[in-house]
């Protein structure tokens, strides 16, 4: 995946200024990742911004890595693991870690107060209850 996708994924209909609405932008890179300068005031406005990844020193490539495994495992996935497979420090591991499952515990609750859980997530959530009765 690399930034061209994101940012499809991101902005479907094409990158627009958080702040006043507007479509056009320049493009450069800074330290190898696009950035657009929006015509109108001048923001900043970088695929990072406004997420969980904003002020990351960490590449993209990391935190998608560390989203896949914890997404994958189904027991807790131990910061010391996490340390070991993106080659970081155990301090950053443990910040990216909760930061991750901070951020997927409030996706739960927004979905959980729409209804709008998955018959997939109920069933798990049954057989976890059943397993430690």
């Amino acid at each position: 995946m690399n930034h061209r996708d994101l940012n499809h994924a991101r902005w479907p209909d094409g990158l627009v200024c958080p702040a006043c609405g507007e479509r056009t932008h320049s493009t450069f890179l800074v330290k190898g990742e696009p950035v657009g300068p929006c015509v109108r005031c001048r923001r900043q406005t970088t695929l990072r911004s406004g997420t969980l990844f904003h002020a990351s020193k960490l590449p993209l490539t990391k935190w998608l890595l560390a989203l896949y495994l914890i997404g994958q495992d189904k027991n807790n996935h131990s910061t010391l693991s996490l340390k070991h497979y993106l080659d970081i420090s155990y301090c950053a591991a443990w910040r990216l870690k909760h930061k991750l499952l901070e951020a997927i515990a409030r996706r739960l609750t927004r979905e959980r107060r729409r209804g709008g859980f998955r018959t997939e997530q109920v069933q798990e959530l049954r057989i976890d209850k059943q397993k430690r009765l």
